[in-house]
């Protein structure tokens, strides 16, 4: 299970792996070079379950040779593990940035209200994603998702789940990308955020029939 956590999660996760496969080659010795193919890290694993940056990041590494590339670098030369990964990944992510767009410039509205809003976590984490938001990502949080998997890994916006990009090691098994929306309700509101001094939540109704707590989008599996 890979949780969410936007670009921490993506860092973590490509540390921690390649960290496994450093740890793999120390303890069997069969290799002085360990590879996701090589070591068969994930062999025994036969699904895959992630959210959010979890899910970008396994996007990478599955459709990504770049980007697995990249990883099996870094287990091959922990010492040079931060500089590789800041070469090869960071560095294209920072690349995109803009710093004045049209999401930049709403938020700046916001805060213009409420100077305490750049506190909040969440807003701190809207601000990180629209420096990152430029005009030609479209206006859709799946087009900014398929512009950034582009920047950073090389994977193509039309790449479909189970196409034959997937990496060898990660064929045939079971991926489940989680998205779901919490409704909540008007006596049990689902937080966005809640801190000592503030709180975000909210509630959904339908005219039709009670909601679930969790309503399932469309889910995808390969």
């Amino acid at each position: 299970a890979l949780e969410g956590g936007g670009w921490h999660s993506v860092n973590a996760f490509a540390g921690v792996t390649a960290g496994l496969l450093a740890a793999f080659e120390k303890q069997h010795g069969t290799t002085s070079n360990p590879t996701l193919a090589n070591t068969q890290l994930f062999k025994d694993i036969s699904a895959i379950s992630s959210v959010s940056g979890g899910t970008w990041f396994f996007a990478s590494l599955a459709y990504s040779g770049g980007f697995a590339d990249l990883v099996d670098s870094m287990a091959a030369d922990p010492a040079s593990a931060e500089s590789l990964w800041e070469k090869g990944w960071v560095s294209k992510l920072m690349a995109k940035g803009v710093g004045k767009n049209k999401f930049e410039n709403l938020l700046g509205r916001v805060s213009e209200f409420d100077s305490s809003i750049e506190k909040i976590r969440a807003f701190e984490m809207a601000r990180e994603t629209g420096y990152f938001w430029s005009d030609d990502d479209g206006d859709t949080w799946a087009s900014w998702i398929g512009s950034m998997l582009h920047t950073t890994a090389g994977i193509p916006p039309d790449t479909r789940l189970g196409s034959d990009a997937v990496a060898p090691w990660a064929a045939g098994k079971i991926w489940l990308l989680d998205h779901s929306i919490i409704a909540g309700s008007k006596d049990d509101q689902a937080q966005i955020w809640s801190e000592p001094d503030s709180k975000m939540s909210y509630y959904m109704m339908s005219r039709r029939e009670p909601l679930p707590t969790y309503i399932p989008a469309i889910f995808s599996v390969t």
